[in-house]
């Protein structure tokens, strides 16, 4: 189910469509990490509380960002590893979909 949606929310239709989304999650992976760990230094090193709590506060936001995008990444290898036919499966999802809005 996860994945399915991970597939319509994206628009990936084909196994193309799905590395390159993968790859843009594990680019947004390292971003967010990068700039997690400057932020503990931040909260470690600095003498400004209010800085220290701005850090805090940015490392939660952060915390939840990186939870969702590893799950976007394991349901990605996930659907790479179970579909070989990808592009005939996201096809037979969507016919399914478009005829039980019809109904």
């Amino acid at each position: 189910m996860r994945q399915t949606l991970l597939l319509l929310e994206n628009c990936i239709d084909t196994i193309g469509d799905l590395i390159i989304f993968k790859k843009a999650q594990e680019q947004k992976l390292t971003s967010f990490q990068k700039e997690r760990a400057k932020l503990y230094k931040v909260v470690a090193k600095s003498s400004d509380a209010e800085k220290a709590v701005e850090a805090k506060e940015r490392l939660k936001g952060i915390k939840s960002e990186l939870k969702t995008i590893r799950s976007s990444i394991r349901n990605c290898e996930s659907i790479e590893g179970r579909e070989p036919n990808l592009d005939m499966r996201i096809k037979e999802i969507k016919t399914k979909i478009s005829e039980e809005h019809t109904r």
